[in-house]
């Protein structure tokens, strides 16, 4: 959520999933959003970047270049980017195939 142009929050899965549970359908996600997930800079580090998704336990944070947002980071796609460049850093340039 943007008030003023500034992240305040952010609507989790799960804290929609509880909103949802606990009969809110028609309330302001204002309520049911988390605001302790609020943007990180495009220019902060990655390892910085984590450390405070790990502090706030947010899977998700927006990303933010002088004020709008430009992104989200996801620990998903932390973890893709962590899975193809350990497949690629064992340099296989072809698939094996099982087939004799």
């Amino acid at each position: 959520m943007v008030e003023s142009g500034r992240v305040v929050g952010i609507l989790r899965r799960n804290d929609l999933v509880r909103a949802l549970a606990e009969g809110h359908r028609d309330a302001p996600i204002s309520g049911a959003m988390c605001r302790d997930c609020t943007a990180v800079k495009d220019t902060d580090s990655l390892t910085q970047t984590l450390e405070t998704m790990r502090q706030r336990d947010c899977a998700s944070v927006p990303v933010v270049a002088d004020g709008p947002i430009i992104g989200l980071l996801t620990l998903e796609n932390v973890s893709e980017v962590l899975m193809v460049n350990a497949a690629l850093s064992h340099g296989h340039s072809q698939w094996n195939d099982p087939r004799p």
